[in-house]
C-alpha cells in the first residue's frame, strides 16, 4: 500500500495547500535545517478536518498536522471549536519524516497546565 492510499485524505489535502506532489517534495527539500524535533515554530492554521488543523509554517515551507489529541490536555471534540483557519499560533514539532515529507506538531505539550490552551 503506499503512502498516499494509506494516509488518503491527510494526504490529499496537503498536497492540496502545497499545490501538488511533486511541489511539496521540492519545498520540503529546501527547508532550513532549524526545524527539527523539540522547536517550538509559528504556524498559521490553512485547514480543519475532523481528525486535526494543517498548520502552514511560512518559515519553513511546509505544512504540519496537529492531530486533534495533540491540541489540548483537556479533551476537544471539534477542532473548530478551539481553532480557526487562518489564526497564527504557536507549535512544538513532536515527529518529523522528511522521506515522507511529514511534521507532527503539538500544542498540547506547550500548555502551562493541562487544558490552558
Amino acid at each position: 500500500m503506499s503512502d498516499r492510499q494509506h494516509y488518503g485524505t491527510a494526504y490529499a489535502y496537503c498536497v492540496c495547500l502545497q499545490g501538488g506532489a511533486s511541489q511539496q517534495e521540492d519545498n520540503w527539500g529546501e527547508a532550513p535545517t532549524e526545524l527539527n524535533i523539540g522547536v517550538v515554530v509559528s504556524g498559521v492554521v490553512q485547514g480543519i478536518t475532523p481528525f486535526g488543523a494543517f498548520i502552514e509554517l511560512p518559515d519553513y515551507g511546509t505544512t504540519g498536522l496537529l492531530h486533534i489529541t495533540q491540541i489540548s490536555a483537556e479533551y476537544v471534540q471539534s477542532v473548530d471549536q478551539v481553532l480557526q483557519v487562518g489564526e497564527e499560533i504557536k507549535v512544538l514539532v513532536t515527529k518529523m519524516d522528511r522521506q515522507r515529507g511529514r511534521v507532527g506538531l503539538s500544542t498540547k505539550e506547550l500548555e502551562p497546565s493541562p487544558g490552558d490552551m
